[in-house]
């Protein structure tokens, strides 16, 4: 019973070792997922026929969140277009949400991930 008890315990603390994830966000703190949701949408391409990745962030607490957000857009295999995508510093503020929406520069994407992190407060 005891060993069953620990091995529970440890188990439970591993699980939130991990990125937190659904198909396209992807939280890269654990702790972030009691502060926030974030909603990703269906792939959608403009008229240029360029993929629009759009996610919604919304903020749980009492307080501003500071993020890092960053948006990968993938080829069919599943592999980045771009080497090294920039990361974008939001503040959302207490209770509130932050729509992103951001376009690919390349026709071969068909799919995107949107990743968050917390960011520096100031």
């Amino acid at each position: 019973m005891r060993t069953s008890l620990i091995l529970a315990v440890l188990m439970s603390g591993l699980a939130g070792c991990g990125p937190i994830e659904d198909e396209r966000g992807i939280l890269l703190d654990p702790r972030l997922g009691s502060s926030l949701e974030m909603e990703t949408r269906t792939p959608k391409w403009n008229d240029a026929g360029l993929l629009l990745a759009r996610a919604t962030i919304r903020n749980r607490t009492s307080d501003s969140l500071h993020l890092l957000v960053q948006t990968t857009f993938l080829d069919a295999d599943g592999v980045p277009l771009q080497g090294n995508p920039s990361w974008e510093n939001v503040i959302v503020p207490e209770y509130g949400s932050w729509n992103h929406e951001r376009t690919a520069i390349d026709t071969q994407a068909v799919d995107y991930q949107v990743q968050v992190r917390e960011g520096k407060s100031h």
